[in-house]
């Protein structure tokens, strides 16, 4: 009968060990779950910041590429201007140069 309360004391002292061994386990597991926790967080508005910019630099460029091509538009319709232009005067000399030509005749 010793040996079996000796054996239950025994028992009791190591689960009362094993409770202290978990309390003391537990409360440092619960405070890395929390700092992996606010990292999950800090890790997705980086990522949601960094899609938002992402976003915004692709608009800006739709922008400047649609604003690029209004003016390369602009350019080559006064280009084709400008060679009309010049084609008229070009005639114009040529009959010019014809006039001139028949009056020294």
């Amino acid at each position: 009968m010793v040996e079996t309360r000796t054996a239950s004391l025994m028992e009791e002292a190591d689960i009362t060990a094993m409770k202290e061994t978990h309390r003391a386990q537990h409360t440092p597991l619960q405070q890395l779950h929390a700092e992996l926790d606010q990292e999950k967080e800090a890790s997705a508005t980086a990522a949601s910041e960094a899609m938002d910019m992402i976003l915004r630099l692709q608009g800006k460029k739709a922008a400047v590429k649609m604003e690029a091509s209004h003016y390369k538009r602009m350019a080559e319709e006064k280009i084709g201007h400008a060679e009309e232009t010049l084609e008229v005067f070009e005639e114009l000399m040529y009959q010019k140069e014809i006039e001139n030509t028949t009056l020294e005749v």
